[in-house]
């Protein structure tokens, strides 16, 4: 049946779009909430990392947005204690018993 799917076709295109509107309201209180923590008392920058989270699931510039800050972040951390975290895998100690 040709009608039922166009029909189906439209429903799985309406639910898609509700939930990146779901999505976008929620990221953006979420983010603008932890704006608003970052001059009042609360946990700012987790707030407002988590709000870009949110965002990234559905949208491609907060995805790129948040790589580039985990990138400067790995940076800076690895500026400051001359570690790479960002390969840190092969100091964790492996369960294996040594020979």
């Amino acid at each position: 049946m040709p009608m039922s799917d166009d029909f189906d076709g439209a429903a799985r295109y309406a639910i898609r779009q509700v939930r990146r509107i779901a999505v976008f309201i929620a990221g953006t209180i979420v983010l603008l909430a932890g704006a608003v923590m970052l001059v009042g008392p609360g946990p700012g920058f987790i707030v407002v990392f988590a709000g870009l989270a949110i965002l990234a699931t559905e949208f491609l510039w907060a995805r790129r947005l948040l790589r580039k800050i985990k990138d400067k972040g790995l940076q800076l951390t690895k500026a400051v204690t001359g570690k790479d975290f960002a390969s840190s895998s092969n100091d964790l100690p492996s369960n294996s018993p040594k020979e």
